[in-house]
């Protein structure tokens, strides 16, 4: 046993060794500097990811490559030929007519790809925003002989009723870095294009829980491949749980601590859709389903949001709500984008939005006062709105 954690010890002051060098290279060269980060909209769909994304897609696009990109994106689908590239025209929220739900038809399309014989090809990115009803199925109904293509972090499959036979999905984690990186290879002699490629699919990877440094991946892997005692260790290490023991261990009595602080009831949901809440019946009463912090997603505590949200929609009072979006966007950084209509008001949890990040969830541990104090600030800021209704 002693000899496994001599090992283990030995296995991970390598990967450190590497990981430092590597790191020195990143602050020299810049690679840690992405401008979706510092401006902070990496995690927007509509604004950033289905923009970009079209903008790429787009023969006539600003970045004077024609149909070059479209084409590797539908080689990369294998639909080379489902449109005439050259004279495609790509459109992002393209209104299809007013949502029926009854008829299931019209909304707004994420992404439209058209060619001049009305060959369509459909994108419904989805992120972290919740999927409206019947989606699929009216944007299918618009173009039944469309290419209609689901779009998620991982490639999962809509959780509607949709038959999966009407529609394809793919990921952000394959198939978007390995059309970007096509892209990326293409654009090499334009410094400006190649370069704005590369940190978008290093937001991707980031998004998807990659590391962006493929050499120090491979150097890594050659380690731990490389001796059958740390492909061991490895595998003992492949077993932990980092993340439930941090959860339970640091976060959920941080969470506990706060609540006495301002005695309130506090929950915490872990699993699909996980959340957790401080509550109290001064709260319920203005029909506010506690102060709430949940994840936007169906996977774990992913894009994490906080705010205020009703306990009973048919309960919803204009004036009082009207009246929480105003105090809340004084108080704090709002989101009003699209996608979170079941919301009063809202604000995206930084820098502590996605625990499924392992990084994330190392500055939750090894700075855990500060942490702390991004919590409290945001359940007393909530409760003095609530004392002002």
């Amino acid at each position: 046993m002693e000899s496994n954690i001599r090992t283990i010890e030995t296995l991970l002051s390598q990967v450190a060794t590497i990981s430092d060098s590597y790191e020195k290279v990143a602050q020299a060269t810049g690679d840690n500097f992405n401008i979706f980060t510092v401006l902070r909209i990496e995690h927007y769909e509509e604004q950033t990811h289905s923009r970009f994304i079209a903008e790429l897609l787009n023969p006539k696009g600003s970045h004077g490559f024609g149909s070059v990109f479209l084409n590797e994106f539908l080689n990369e689908l294998g639909e080379k030929n489902h449109i005439k590239t050259e004279s495609a025209n790509v459109y992002v929220e393209k209104s299809i007519g007013p949502r029926d739900d009854l008829k299931r038809t019209g909304g707004k399309i994420d992404i439209l790809i058209e060619d001049d014989e009305s060959k369509r090809i459909i994108i419904e990115n989805k992120i972290y925003a919740t999927e409206q009803e019947n989606q699929l199925e009216r944007y299918h109904n618009f173009d039944k002989s469309a290419k209609l293509l689901y779009l998620t972090l991982y490639g999962e499959l809509s959780e509607s009723e949709f038959d999966e036979k009407n529609y394809i999905p793919i990921s952000y984690s394959e198939f978007i870095i390995n059309w970007l990186e096509r892209c990326q290879k293409i654009a090499v002699e334009n410094p400006v294009v190649r370069e704005t490629i590369k940190q978008y699919k290093n937001l991707v990877k980031k998004l998807t829980n990659q590391n962006i440094n493929n050499e120090m991946n491979k150097e890594i892997l050659k380690l731990i491949t490389g001796s059958e005692r740390y492909f061991d260790s490895f595998i003992q290490l492949n077993g932990l749980n980092v993340r439930d023991e941090i959860i339970n261990n640091t976060i959920k009595p941080i969470l506990k601590e706060v609540a006495n602080k301002y005695n309130l009831k506090y929950e915490i949901h872990l699993g699909k859709w996980s959340c957790f809440g401080f509550g109290n019946d001064k709260i319920k009463e203005k029909n506010i389903h506690d102060l709430l912090f949940s994840s936007s997603t169906a996977i774990g505590f992913t894009n994490i949001v906080y705010g205020f949200r009703p306990l009973n929609e048919s309960e919803r009072n204009k004036e009082i709500e009207d009246k929480i979006k105003v105090l809340f966007s004084e108080k704090f950084e709002t989101y009003q984008g699209n996608g979170y209509q079941n919301w009063i008001a809202l604000g995206f949890f930084d820098p502590y939005r996605n625990w499924e990040d392992l990084k994330v969830l190392k500055d939750i541990y090894f700075d855990s006062e500060k942490f702390k104090t991004n919590i409290d600030e945001k359940i007393g800021g909530m409760l003095e709105i609530v004392d002002k209704l």
